[in-house]
């Protein structure tokens, strides 16, 4: 418990002294806090080997969990868009031909997204979900994972500026919502297929298909916000389906332990 703790003390601390910097690397690096606080914690705990071990860096996993990771983030944007296109907020206006997105989506999760999304869930799914999975059991520790993770983000959200656009109150609880539903196939892919680098697929994945998406569709409604993009309803009620669809995997999965 106290390394959690001492974990997410680091991670919210740094990243609200990064983001309140005047420099701008440091603002960069402050969604980077998870990897520095796991690097601390390794370095100066006393129990280095079990925690390298339980990261989930030394294991692969199988293929079929990769593939998952690329195509589910990208149908839940692309789902989202073409639910606020219906709803007139809106118009789908395609910059780029069907193989062309593909290949610059595919291109763009294995460059920056993949970096950046690995700084993060060497820490949220690497360090913090096996040890709360191990506390809690599966579901409520991945509960507790996505939580922790959503309010982590309520410091970019409030203090820098995440959302452009839409009340920052209500595009907090959807993101909120939102995060803590999509936790749930993130957390069984990563006791599924027992490695950490499927998630940090689909994160990445996740990250590449908003910039991918966003260019294809014409904004009609700011209020397009509330249904698509990262956070919208029409996502929120994607990965709602599909933690019910994977409920009974999930339980199943091999519990990892702290």
């Amino acid at each position: 418990m106290i390394s959690l703790v001492i974990y997410t003390f680091i991670c919210y601390l740094l990243s609200l002294i990064f983001i309140l910097s005047p420099n701008d690397l440091l603002n960069a690096f402050a969604q980077a806090t998870p990897l520095i606080a796991v690097i601390l914690l390794i370095v100066f705990g006393s129990n280095r080997f079990n925690t390298l071990k339980t990261l989930g860096l030394f294991s692969v996993g199988k293929i079929r969990y990769y593939l998952i990771a690329i195509l589910l983030p990208l149908l839940s944007i692309v789902i989202g868009f073409s639910v606020s296109a219906l709803l007139g907020f809106t118009n789908f206006h395609p910059l780029l031909g069907l193989n062309t997105f593909l290949q610059h989506y595919l291109l763009l999760i294995f460059m920056w997204p993949l970096l950046w999304a690995f700084t993060e869930e060497i820490g949220w799914r690497g360090f913090l979900q096996p040890k709360l999975i191990g506390m809690y059991g599966v579901e409520k520790g991945i509960f507790y994972t996505g939580l922790i993770w959503a309010f982590w983000h309520y410091i970019f959200i409030f203090a820098g500026g995440y959302y452009e656009i839409g009340n920052v109150f209500l595009n907090a609880c959807l993101f909120t919502i939102t995060v803590v539903l999509m936790s749930f196939t993130l957390g069984w892919i990563r006791l599924a297929s027992k490695s950490i680098w499927p998630c940090v697929v689909f994160h990445a994945a996740s990250n590449a298909a908003l910039q991918m998406c966003s260019p294809q569709w014409k904004i009609i409604n700011s209020h397009y916000i509330y249904v698509a993009g990262e956070a919208g309803i029409a996502n929120m009620l994607f990965w709602a389906i599909v933690f019910v669809l994977i409920r009974n995997r999930l339980l199943k999965s091999s519990v990892i332990k702290s």
